[in-house]
């Protein structure tokens, strides 16, 4: 008898330390997710995209350990350094991660695929809400993350693991912004409509220096929500999740070789065009995303160090204004919702796929 499993959670890396003590905070992931599916009984499968592997290092599959579980199959998928070179800026950018998400959500076998992190974590809630097996197919699912100190144990009971999370927070990543923990401050993405609308209607009376340029925000501002709304896009390269066919219509995200910030927010923004819903899931179904290093972790991009690199390296990216402007656009039918081709997610391509010995692995037939 041959069975698919209710989920796919579809992530992509490659062994090459990248933030720092990469292989640490892999070695939690795959550790947590198996044991939160075998304690929660979430049938599930991990296809984990294994994009452009170091030749001087070993394979995921020899440097992680690969623990047991009943209920969560473990699918490694390589893409060789020689399809990875015929994508732009190759040299540059030596993962590029939304496109190995692509490959991996292409060949999910699960009928909803959560796209997620190597360095994350799922609380018990939101693994307990997804093994209830009530996902709608006319919805996207979306979780605040919460950063953590990066010291949580490996080899430590997911019990233990989650507690650490819990006990040692540092950002929550919201729909609206990113609240600072431990210094109280609240970097805001979105305005409340409504102190935007008293704002644009009052400011033209004062004289408040600078007023031009912030009236000029005010009515960008506005203008983005009331077109296309607040959408929870805040990280959302974490965990998204939404059925395998929906995955399948939209063909996955836009596939654009340069440095990927804003790509994973397009694709909600795609959906909801689409006429599909969002539901953010309660703040206790978050994930817990582990802190590394700076310009490459969320520290990298609020100080700029990441966009100066880029840009000293000649990669191309989205900047905030020119993501707002795509979702204007996609809104309008100036832009297509659907980027890619027919052969998005490597397609066209027969690609080498390991299991790692775990029980649910060795179990469960291919369909």
């Amino acid at each position: 008898m041959t069975t698919a499993p209710y989920i796919s959670f579809v992530a992509g890396s490659r062994n090459d330390d990248h933030g720092g003590n990469l292989g640490h905070r892999m070695q939690v992931f795959i550790e947590n997710l198996l044991a939160q599916c075998d304690r929660h009984g979430l049938d599930a499968e991990l296809v984990l995209v294994e994009w452009n592997p170091p030749e001087d290092r070993p394979s995921l599959a020899e440097a992680l350990v690969w623990p047991k579980s009943s209920l969560c199959c473990v699918r490694i998928l390589t893409v060789p350094a020689d399809l990875h070179s015929r994508f732009d800026h190759a040299r540059a950018l030596p993962l590029h991660q939304m496109i190995a998400k692509n490959v991996g959500i292409l060949r999910a076998r699960g009928a909803f695929v959560a796209v997620t992190n190597i360095d994350v974590l799922l609380s018990d809630d939101l693994i307990r809400f997804l093994a209830e097996k009530k996902l709608d197919a006319d919805v996207w699912y979306r979780a605040d993350r919460l950063d953590v100190a990066a010291n949580v144990p490996a080899g430590a009971s997911a019990a233990d693991q989650l507690a650490y999370c819990r006990d040692h927070p540092l950002r929550r990543h919201r729909r609206d912004g990113t609240h600072d923990l431990t210094t109280g401050r609240f970097n805001r993405i979105f305005q409340d409509p409504g102190l935007l609308h008293a704002f644009c209607l009052l400011a033209p009376l004062s004289f408040l220096p600078g007023l031009e340029t912030r009236l000029d925000n005010a009515k960008r501002s506005l203008a983005f929500i009331e077109a296309c709304g607040r959408l929870h896009t805040n990280a959302c390269g974490d965990f998204t999740a939404m059925a395998r066919e929906r995955w399948h219509h939209l063909r996955g995200y836009w596939e654009f070789a340069g440095f990927p910030s804003h790509i994973d927010g397009l694709t909600c923004y795609a959906a909801a065009f689409s006429e599909m819903t969002e539901r953010i899931l309660p703040d206790s179904h978050c994930v817990y995303h582990i802190e590394h290093g700076s310009g490459s972790g969320f520290a990298g991009y609020t100080s700029g160090e990441k966009w100066k690199d880029l840009e000293k390296d000649g990669i191309p990216r989205l900047t905030p204004n020119d993501y707002r402007k795509t979702v204007f656009d996609m809104k309008a039918g100036r832009l297509p919702l659907i980027r890619n081709d027919e052969n998005w997610g490597l397609g066209e391509y027969d690609l080498a796929e390991t299991t790692p010995c775990t029980d649910a692995s060795a179990t469960r037939e291919r369909v």
